[in-house]
This record gives C-alpha cells, sequence and structure tokens, in this order.
C-alpha cells in the first residue's frame, strides 16, 4: 500500500511537469464527420466545373478570332494559347474525375455505415424485446 501511494504522488508529479514542459492539451476539435468530408468535395467539384466553363468560354473566343484571321504569326499566337488552355482543361477535367470518385466511395462507405447503425439497432430491439417476453420453465 505504501508503494501504491508514494507512486500517485510521483506519477501525479510527472504529469503535473510534463504539462508544464509540453504544455497541456488545447481544446480538441472533433473527429471528421463523413458527411461534411462529402460535401467538401463535392464544394471542391463544383469550383473545377466553374472553372472549365470559365476555360470553355475563352476557348470559343479563340476559336471566333482565329476563324477570322488569315494564316500568320499572329494566329500561330493564338493557336498556342488555345492549346494552353486545352492542356489546363484536360488538367481540370482529370481532377473532377478524381474527385467524383472519391465521392463515389465516400458514398458508398457513408451507406455501409448506415446499414451496419441500422443493423445494430435491430439487434438491440429484438434482444430487448426477448428479455421482455415471459420466460416459462419446463
Amino acid at each position: 500500500m505504501l508503494l501504491g501511494n508514494s507512486y500517485r504522488k510521483l506519477e501525479g508529479k510527472f504529469t503535473g511537469e510534463m504539462k508544464r514542459i509540453f504544455g497541456a492539451g488545447g481544446k480538441k476539435e472533433p473527429p471528421p464527420n463523413l458527411s461534411d468530408a462529402i460535401t467538401k468535395v463535392e464544394e471542391r467539384t463544383g469550383s473545377i466545373d466553374k472553372k472549365i466553363a470559365h476555360l470553355d468560354g475563352e476557348l470559343v473566343k479563340l476559336r471566333d478570332q482565329m476563324a477570322k484571321m488569315r494564316e500568320g504569326p499572329s494566329k500561330n499566337l493564338l493557336k498556342q494559347k488555345a492549346l494552353r488552355l486545352l492542356k489546363q482543361k484536360r488538367m481540370y477535367e482529370s481532377q473532377k474525375g478524381q474527385l467524383d470518385q472519391q465521392c463515389f466511395n465516400m458514398d458508398q462507405t457513408n451507406f455501409a455505415i448506415q446499414g451496419m447503425k441500422d443493423t445494430q439497432k435491430a439487434v438491440t430491439s429484438t434482444i430487448n424485446a426477448f428479455s421482455m417476453l415471459p420466460r416459462k420453465r419446463l
């Protein structure tokens, strides 16, 4: 017993010193929620859609300008700019595809989790109902 009490005193000092050296833990944020993560990914997908639409508008303008121009260095500059915009558009579309796949995977995980929770509730309610039934002795 004596050893246990002295250990507790040392343990209290040790944790106090550790808090003083390393600092006490601040406010802990709640763990991330899967639904919130899905919402954030969908927002990012929406912003990428806006960027793609903007690039499409610029490409239409360039196409119209090039249709009115004759061959020459200025038309070649517009072609180079259009190729850069197409490259950006392809990159954004690739990112959008990745985000869509990520969102789909999280939706499937969320669906599985909800199914497990529903099953757990059904089992719990069945156990509760079974325990309420009167027991017969044989």
